[in-house]
């Protein structure tokens, strides 16, 4: 069958490689809402706008669109197109970002994005010859062209409307398809940031009507005010416009700090989409309800060598203010203002240094140490003490990852603590179940974002979630005792959680039962040995029959 081009490829097509010369951050767009073969109630309603939204927003930072605009509900032919399209712009780049809202499917470990003609998937040969792979399509060329910075955001975390045909074909080849959980992608090159609209092991919402999802919605709200922050620092704020029902994820291999949007760009961003164009956004936080405890107080400064202090005076009025910032838990507000400084005197060991403390407070280890290393390479010459400071700390993180785990406190036979029990001694030990869960899910997820946990982000404690958290606390030299206590959550920076109110499908409904009636003990359900279990004991069928089926990637 002859392919058809997609309108907006047309001209890059005509220009060839000389597009790839365009400029040092290019992007692609595209948003899938009409499926072809799909039923009415199976069609989305927001992937279209998302994109289009997208686009002009990153258009807005300076980013090249190599299709000239967002490219929606798009064949596999054109997302084909598109993407070779972007991989050649990308020939080294210096950021190349690629988001995709519409339809996924992931399988095993690989993650597919399903074009507006994709047909009924019944088994893994049609879902490989007819959807768009991820990996293979998009991440192996953007690796193989050499852009330094590759930045995947996918919104994709809707219905699965192939779940029951994939399950049944699969099964039947000893593979399995996953409907629910994010697909986390691992192994993937250096320079990566990925971007999920939800953690692993949970849904999340398409526009429901609105003009955009929920995720989009938030990160287009940030864009103005964050794009030109640490591109950690951006997704961080996409997460507190989210709110609490729907946890954004991300996980990267990037070298170095990266924003979306250059320092001098940061003036001319557009204004926030209108209001009325987005869904509604989860309310702030209600104050605090449990107290947090100050951070370490500001350590004597070592010495720099004569001829080598910092003699900018607005940069050291930036240092001064950022330390304080940092003593005040407000992290954000310190990075800022230490790039900021970075920016009017580059590579200055004593800002280098303050970069390594405040991710260190912020628990982020793995970037602490590049920093240390930076001030390390400059040599006692350069930095004098800052030298010295910079050698212990990299001795000491080597020392800590090397050293054996210490005597472990005494866990339930079940080998983890409860939801109830993890928070013995906190304010969150009276919260309800659900409040609870959500601080856990957020647990889960900023573990995750360090390295420390690899499990999926769905709010239950098991395993995988204890372990992470000993090992976060053997890390960062607190009290190893397994739960998330005081020291820990602040860490972590999981206080002033307010407690919220189940919602109403997850509450059970009040049965009416009359007073002189006796409703008989029902008899216990039949047991199989061959049915999984979920961990409250469930039948996993059981379990997820109840739940509106989700697929993300």
């Amino acid at each position: 069958m002859r392919a058809i081009l997609h309108p907006v490829l047309l001209p890059f097509l005509l220009l060839g490689t000389t597009f790839a010369q365009a400029g040092d951050h290019v992007a692609l767009v595209i948003g899938n809402s009409k499926y072809t073969h799909l039923a009415d109630n199976r069609q989305l309603t927001s992937p279209t706008t998302d994109a289009q939204d997208v686009a002009a927003g990153l258009k807005a930072l300076g980013y090249t669109l190599v299709t000239g605009a967002a490219v929606t509900d798009a064949s596999k032919d054109t997302m084909l197109n598109a993407t070779e399209a972007f991989a050649k712009a990308a020939q080294g780049a210096e950021g190349a970002v690629f988001y995709y809202s519409g339809h996924g499917v992931q399988v095993g470990e690989d993650n597919y994005l399903l074009p507006s003609d994709a047909p009924r998937l019944t088994g893994i040969s049609v879902l490989k010859n007819r959807t768009v792979l991820l990996r293979d399509t998009v991440m192996v060329a953007l690796e193989e062209a050499g852009a330094r910075n590759k930045v995947i955001i996918l919104d994709c975390c809707r219905d699965n409307p192939f779940a029951a045909q994939l399950e049944t074909a699969l099964a039947q080849v000893g593979k399995s398809v996953r409907t629910k959980s994010v697909g986390e992608i691992s192994g993937y090159g250096p320079g990566f940031y990925l971007a999920f609209a939800t953690s692993p092991g949970t849904t999340a919402d398409d526009g429901n009507g609105h003009r955009n999802s929920p995720f989009t919605a938030a990160l287009l709200r940030s864009l103005p005010t964050s794009a030109s922050k640490d591109i950690d620092f951006f997704f961080r704020d996409v997460k507190k416009l989210l709110g609490q029902e729907q946890v954004s994820w991300t996980n990267h291999s990037l070298n170095d700090s990266f924003a979306l949007a250059a320092a001098s760009l940061a003036k001319t961003l557009p204004a926030p989409p209108a209001a009325e164009m987005l869904p509604p956004l989860a309310p702030a936080p209600s104050p605090a309800v449990m107290p947090t405890a100050p951070g370490p107080l500001p350590l004597p400064l070592p010495a720099l060598p004569p001829g080598k202090e910092l003699q900018h005076a607005t940069a050291k009025e930036e240092i001064t203010a950022a330390r304080k910032a940092r003593h005040a838990e407000d992290f954000q507000e310190a990075m800022n203002l230490l790039r900021t400084a970075d920016l009017r005197v580059p590579n200055h060991p004593e800002i280098l240094a303050e970069m390594a403390l405040t991710y260190e407070a912020m628990g982020l280890q793995v970037k602490a140490r590049s920093y240390w290393t930076q001030v390390s390479a400059l040599g006692e010459a350069e930095s004098g003490g800052y030298h010295q400071l910079a050698v212990s700390k990299l001795l000491l993180t080597e020392a800590a990852s090397a050293s054996p785990r210490p005597h472990s406190p005494t866990l339930p036979q079940r080998g983890y603590f409860d939801s109830r029990e993890v928070f013995l001694g906190t304010a969150y030990a009276a919260y309800n179940s659900h409040s609870r869960r959500i601080v856990i899910r957020r647990a889960q997820s900023r573990l995750s974002e360090t390295a420390h946990y690899r499990g999926i982000v769905d709010g239950d404690m098991g395993p995988t979630t204890q372990k992470a958290i000993l090992d976060w606390q053997e890390w960062h030299g607190l009290e190893v005792t397994g739960r998330l206590d005081h020291g820990t959550l602040v860490s972590l920076q999981l206080t002033n959680i307010p407690e919220s109110t189940p919602p109403a499908s997850s509450r059970p409904a009040a049965s009416p039962r009359s007073p002189s009636v006796t409703a008989p003990t029902p008899a216990p359900a039949p047991t199989s040995s061959s049915a999984p279990s979920s961990k409250s004991g469930k039948p996993e069928a059981a379990r997820l029959s109840g739940m509106k089926k989700k697929f993300s990637l």
